[in-house]
């Protein structure tokens, strides 16, 4: 059990199934090959199970150094791509606005650029929260900021009235936060009581022609999308865990930790970042396949927690290994990592739209070989020479199985009630 400690305890890994640790901790109930004596004392397992099952698949190569360029490239590309979307919209948004309002009120056109200007936001789903926030936020704070002036009609009452606009509105934007806009309509009424019912009236319509320009925009011009965002931000964590495929410890030398870390910190910052989009989005919240966004966030990080775990296996267990258990897993694990990390680049692709979806078949295989030929190290003589080379090679084979169930879970979540040919995911 303490092997079992070293491995999980370096980091939070969900999902792993408990038998795990029954089948690592009795070699006697373990035979020839990895056929499993019956016993009461301990669960009976079941028998390994194909991981995958498919036939075809052309054959997938290593990730090169130009496509590790190419994902830096389409990083950088993205944030600046954020920064002239809302640098264009605003400057179409506030032209116009003014030439709108110079129309039919130019005395508010500035409330109204400046309204359009506020509404406009990194993708759609948050400029229609935010520009009706705003048109509510603009009627409740011009209801609050008349009858505050009803309340206390005097000129010399002027602090009164603001402290009782700021106190109501500001409590409503507590509760609901794009509603602030509201607190700037009410406290201009309360210092200024002289313009008069008409010209409130007339400030809050230019306000509210101001968040529909801004909506309209948003919506027309370089528009995205919040799912949009949020597929990006899942496709570059499967990218994140193609590169830890490619760095895993068991299938060669140790690599940089500090790199490692440094990998599972961008990991859960994609993650992260996708969660806090996914909240915004109201428009087509889902993919192509009717997966949430939610489930497939679980599932992703399902899959980063089968490769981590599968990681600190090779770091735990690592000094146990023969030479010839080392030549093996080299010769298998070159297999998984050419197949699976390319599998995983192309289905990141698919989930930023406008690629066909993967085939795993060529992933299945190379993961089902790795299990099967790891399987038949386990002779009768492993658990007599060495418990601990009998454990470890237990341990990977478990780590082996467990990113492969991952694997066929994530695919088949993204891939559930689509064409074979289908390209992207309805984005």
């Amino acid at each position: 059990m303490q092997g079992w400690h070293a491995v999980l305890g370096s980091g939070r890994l969900n999902h792993i199934r408990p038998f795990a640790i029954f089948f690592c901790a009795d070699p006697a109930a373990v035979g020839l090959r990895g056929r499993i004596a019956r016993s009461s004392a301990w669960p009976t397992l079941r028998r390994p199970r194909k991981l995958f099952d498919g036939n075809s698949m052309p054959h997938l190569g290593r990730l090169q150094p130009a496509n590790l360029i190419k994902r830096a490239a389409d990083g950088w590309h993205a944030r600046r791509a954020d920064s002239l979307r809302i640098a264009l919209q605003s400057l179409v948004a506030s032209l116009l606005s003014y030439a709108v309002l110079a129309a039919i009120d130019p005395s508010n056109a500035t409330w109204a650029i400046f309204s359009s200007l506020f509404t406009l936001q990194k993708n759609f789903d948050r400029s229609m929260r935010y520009g009706l926030g705003q048109m509510a936020g603009a009627v409740f704070g011009t209801a609050v900021g008349l009858a505050a002036i009803h309340v206390f009609p005097g000129s010399e009452q002027s602090m009164l009235r603001l402290g009782l606009t700021t106190l109501v509105t500001c409590s409503v934007t507590a509760i609901w936060p794009a509603t602030s806009y509201g607190v700037v309509a009410a406290a201009v009424i309360a210092l200024a009581p002289s313009t008069g019912i008409s010209d409130a009236i007339s400030r809050a319509g230019a306000i509210i022609l101001g968040s529909g320009i801004g909506i309209a925009v948003s919506m027309s011009v370089w528009p995205q999308l919040a799912r949009q965002r949020v597929f990006n931000f899942i496709a570059a964590a499967l990218d994140d865990c193609s590169e830890l495929l490619n760095h895993i410890s068991i299938f060669d030398q140790p690599h940089d930790r500090a790199a490692l870390d440094a990998l599972h910190e961008r990991f859960l910052g994609h993650l992260e970042l996708a969660r806090s989009v996914s909240i915004d989005t109201r428009i087509r919240a889902h993919f192509q396949s009717g997966l949430t966004l939610s489930s497939a966030l679980s599932a992703t990080e399902r899959l980063w927690h089968g490769l981590v775990l599968l990681d600190r296996i090779g770091s735990a267990h690592g000094s146990h290994f023969t030479m010839g258990d080392r030549e093996v897993m080299m010769d298998v694990g070159n297999n998984v990592k050419t197949c699976g990390a390319l599998y995983l680049s192309r289905l990141a692709a698919y989930v930023r739209g406008g690629h066909a979806a993967p085939d795993p078949d060529a992933c299945s295989r190379a993961l089902n070989e790795a299990h099967e030929t790891l399987r038949e190290e386990l002779d009768c003589s492993a658990a007599r020479e060495s418990y601990d080379r009998y454990r470890s090679l237990h341990s990977v084979i478990f780590g082996f199985e467990q990113v492969g169930e991952n694997l066929i879970d994530l695919h088949q979540l993204l891939l559930r009630n689509t064409s074979a040919n289908c390209t992207g995911n309805g984005s």
